[in-house]
């Protein structure tokens, strides 16, 4: 699991091998600011691996994407 702010900078992760994950890019950010679910699919071998990033909601005033 992963926390990003709005500039897309890792702010925790759930797994320790993970602490240097660069920012994400600013096409997934635009989308989550506009609160869309992301799925991104990656196959290795035989297995499928999904990423899915989901907005969270915000407190009002916040602009962070908070996903």
């Amino acid at each position: 699991m992963w926390v990003v702010n709005a500039e897309g900078h890792l702010l925790y992760t759930s797994a320790e091998v993970e602490q240097d994950r660069p920012a994400i890019d600013a096409a997934l950010l635009e989308k989550l600011g506009r609160n869309e679910t992301v799925i991104n699919a990656k196959r290795q071998g035989k297995i499928d691996y999904y990423d899915v990033w989901v907005p969270l909601q915000m407190p009002a005033g916040v602009s962070s994407p908070g996903v």
